[in-house]
């Protein structure tokens, strides 16, 4: 791709002036782009040589987005697994408040201290 090409000044471009922001700073377009390539399984180092093929770069790029959402959906699977490991464990044991979330008065089990709080306000006499 010529030099003069939008899209080659976008990913090899510096600042000419200035510094970046201290802490988190914004990705630019071309360090999105590297991190994408990655999560698709394709060589970030011979990634140029790579694209210079076209049929060969779009059967890397098909190959790589299943690879990516393959292993996404796994990732998925597995959080779905424990959140539901979790939930069947609470099941099983009941749920568990600490002592501050019953009434003393009445002995009403509420479900947060804000609302015990505001529960208490019922026993005041007015």
């Amino acid at each position: 791709m010529p030099d003069v090409r939008l899209p080659k000044q976008l990913l090899y471009s510096q600042l000419s002036q200035g510094q970046r922001t201290r802490g988190g700073q914004r990705k630019h377009f071309k360090d999105t782009l590297k991190v994408n390539i990655k999560k698709c399984g394709i060589d970030i180092i011979n990634w140029e040589k790579l694209a210079r093929d076209r049929a060969t770069w779009r059967r890397l790029v098909r190959e790589g987005t299943s690879y990516f959402e393959e292993n996404r959906l796994a990732l998925e699977l597995k959080k779905w697994q424990k959140r539901e490991e979790i939930k069947q464990d609470r099941e099983i044991r009941g749920p568990t408040l600490p002592l501050a979330t019953v009434c003393s008065i009445c002995q009403r089990v509420c479900g947060s201290r804000i609302g015990l709080f505001g529960h208490q306000r019922t026993h005041l006499q007015p």
